[in-house]
């Protein structure tokens, strides 16, 4: 079985985007590749960003990417991929991107949300933050949650760092490589040793949560946080990247079937 994993991409065209590919690649190829089961092979590609929208939001950056998004999208398909993932939690495009191939496209969200009512009863997803909530509300979660049920889940959000620290980081990673990459995943692991397992706590001593659920991406590969966030709270974590993994798995099983 052959699945595609699409980064999003926060590069810039005007970049050394071959450094940029490589130091994503490998963080995502290591976290697939250790998931993946038996006769999997997983590919991750990544994609730039137009350098006129650098200073724009990070969110609308992604959205500003599905032009590129959707053609990868229909390459997997013409290649023989089994399934594809749009690895970012915002999940960009996907229910569009089904419509145009007839292989799985799953996003992370998608998959987390769908799994999270089949593990349990209630559940919460922490969100990273602060932001502005006039202008993010993450709706992007919206339709997937509404077909289940809004009074089953609850969020929270961490204070990773504010939206001009994340874009500072990106721009950062723009121009250089590996050190830039792990700046940007340092608040992410930071935060499940600080606030996020108060967070986790309220989830479920407040709002009855059985499973947990992170959305973002840079929230994945953090098998020792999660494992001792699990343990202390007996609740189930879920990892974004490779729950949406075992979820294309699946489907492209079934597909076959």
């Amino acid at each position: 079985m052959k699945i595609l994993y699409i980064n999003p991409g926060y590069s810039n065209e005007n970049a050394k985007r071959e450094v940029y590919v490589n130091v994503w690649a490998e963080h995502y190829n290591k976290i697939l590749s250790e998931a993946a089961g038996a006769g999997t092979k997983v590919d991750v590609t990544n994609l730039g960003i137009k350098s006129e929208v650098n200073d724009t939001e990070f969110r609308e950056i992604i959205r500003y990417n599905l032009t590129d998004i959707f053609k990868t999208v229909i390459e997997s398909n013409k290649k023989g991929y089994d399934a594809t993932i749009i690895g970012c939690a915002s999940d960009p495009g996907v229910k569009e991107a089904k419509k145009m191939v007839n292989i799985p496209i799953i996003g992370p969200s998608e998959a987390g949300i769908y799994v999270s009512k089949l593990l349990g009863k209630k559940w919460s997803i922490i969100l990273p933050g602060p932001f502005d909530k006039r202008k993010l509300t993450y709706p992007f979660m919206y339709p997937w949650i509404e077909s289940i049920g809004l009074e089953k889940v609850s969020f929270r959000v961490s204070n990773v760092y504010g939206l001009q620290e994340v874009e500072k980081s990106i721009k950062k990673l723009v121009v250089n490589s590996q050190e830039q990459r792990d700046l940007i995943l340092e608040p992410f692991g930071n935060a499940l040793k600080t606030d996020v397992p108060d967070l986790v706590k309220s989830c479920v001593e407040e709002d009855g949560a059985e499973v947990i659920l992170f959305g973002c991406t840079f929230w994945s590969g953090w098998k020792k946080e999660f494992k001792i966030i699990s343990e202390k709270m007996n609740v189930l974590v879920l990892d974004p990247v490779i729950i949406a993994l075992k979820v294309a798995e699946s489907l492209a099983n079934i597909y076959k079937s």
